[in-house]
């Protein structure tokens, strides 16, 4: 990665610093290779991105058939389905979401089994 300028050298040899995209992929596929491990401790890791330069090369690995995802990469525009907040002060957003964060967990739990069900 250091040849093609996507990683330097370790300035305090813990961390790696590297491109901005090589970063976003492999935090990305880190709920890949941690699925089952996930699924152990009762989670269901997904990989997933809001950046849509990576949409296209995450769908395009997690269609290898040795991936144990589902076939399809579901892609949505965060600007159809996001809300914006800029004007919200951050305080009042970080205590909606503690206030609200229970019914955010069962709601996500519902969607994943929806998904699952309908095979994507």
């Amino acid at each position: 990665m250091k040849k093609r300028k996507l990683a330097e050298e370790s300035k305090d040899g813990v961390s790696i610093p590297m491109h901005r995209n090589v970063r976003y992929i492999i935090l990305i596929l880190l709920s890949q290779i941690l699925r089952s491990n996930g699924r152990r401790a009762g989670f269901e890791l997904l990989p997933a991105t809001d950046v849509p330069q990576l949409v296209g090369a995450l769908s395009e690995l997690l269609a290898k058939p040795t991936m144990p995802s589902a076939e399809h990469v579901i892609s949505l525009d965060m600007h159809t389905v996001g809300v914006d907040v800029s004007s919200v002060p951050i305080d009042e957003i970080l205590s909606f979401r503690a206030e609200n964060q229970e019914t955010y967990r069962c709601l996500n739990v519902r969607h994943s089994r929806i998904l699952r069900k309908l095979n994507v």
